[in-house]
């Protein structure tokens, strides 16, 4: 039946249609940050406000362009930048589409430094990560791998997941071994609202309906920090021998998404399923991605032992989660 308007007012009220309502705290506080220094700029070079009236689209886009050429000579990162336009196009969103040259030194920048891209796992690599999770009976850090790898999720999307974001084939009354995960706090959450991570590994899923199944709604599944989470990480990839650090072109939790991508598209060559599975907005985009990062070599560096103890380890990967599931 459908809702009085009483009833619908009450439901709306708690809701906000503010367009940075949706978005992860991190990124709104980021923006607020550049924001604020870009303000503080136009106040000490230019003795201006920075608002519409003192600068309108033309304008702003050309404070931008200085903004953000002053950012470059003196050292900041790229996503300064970035967000400071973003963060401008928030406050005057009318300006969406008037400040291309601001875009445009963006893109100069990037041509200049491209982006180096996190070094993604051989599956030898993930698969003897979760033999030894398992070995050391990290068992729900064993399931953040699964979720990250085969659902291809970042870490913000793995953390904060409780039993009702995550939609088990007991929860629709299935018997095929595919579950759902809902995504919270997504970066295109502005162009998709509602988004979720689809899992189809038989195993996988099984798993986590061992560990999971069984929860009240409302708890956590992992009740962890990013960096009590970065500390495991850092010490199950020591372990086997692995960089966990950028500098040392190592793997870091954020390696998790491109590494199930690259499993998948090997084993598939499927942009258009790839595409939907990693919701990416651009074809295009996945592509230059893909290009990026299939001819990585992370095992180059590992000596014969380590070699030997992942190819171990990751020959009884399936053996260990099958058998977990008593």
């Amino acid at each position: 039946m459908p809702r009085n308007r009483r009833d619908l007012s009450q439901a709306r009220s708690a809701l906000s249609l503010d367009p940075t309502a949706f978005r992860h705290p991190g990124t709104n506080q980021r923006r607020l940050k550049c924001f604020e220094d870009f303000t503080s700029w136009i106040q000490r070079e230019l003795n201006l406000k920075l608002d519409e009236e003192n600068f309108p689209p033309q304008q702003m886009s050309t404070a931008l362009m200085a903004f953000g050429k002053h950012l470059f000579y003196t050292g900041a990162p790229k996503y300064m930048f970035a967000e400071t336009i973003n963060a401008v196009i928030d406050r005057f969103p009318h300006y969406r589409g008037l400040v291309a040259s601001a875009w445009n030194t963006l893109r100069k920048w990037e041509e200049a430094e491209p982006t180096e891209r996190a070094m993604v796992m051989p599956a030898s690599i993930f698969q003897a990560a979760v033999a030894l999770a398992l070995l050391w009976q990290w068992e729900r850090f064993a399931c953040a791998l699964l979720l990250g790898f085969h659902g291809l999720l970042r870490p913000s999307e793995i953390l904060p997941l409780r039993r009702r974001h995550l939609v088990l084939p007991r929860d629709v009354l299935s018997q095929d071994p595919v579950c759902y995960v809902q995504i919270l706090h997504s970066k295109t959450s502005r162009f998709m609202l509602r988004q979720h991570a689809r899992i189809s590994d038989a195993v996988t899923v099984r798993f986590l309906d061992f560990v999971f199944g069984g929860l009240p709604k409302d708890t956590p599944l992992f009740g962890a920090s990013q960096g009590s989470f970065r500390t495991r990480w850092n010490r199950l990839f020591s372990e086997l021998g692995v960089p966990t650090s950028e500098k040392h072109r190592g793997v870091t939790p954020k390696s998790l998404r491109g590494s199930g991508a690259s499993w998948l598209f090997h084993y598939t060559e499927d942009v258009s399923k790839l595409l939907w599975r990693g919701r990416w907005q651009s074809r295009r985009t996945l592509e230059h991605y893909l290009q990026d990062v299939m001819g990585q070599v992370l095992l180059t560096d590992l000596s014969q032992d380590r070699r030997d103890l992942v190819l171990l380890l990751s020959e009884a990967s399936s053996f260990l989660l099958v058998s977990a599931l008593g």
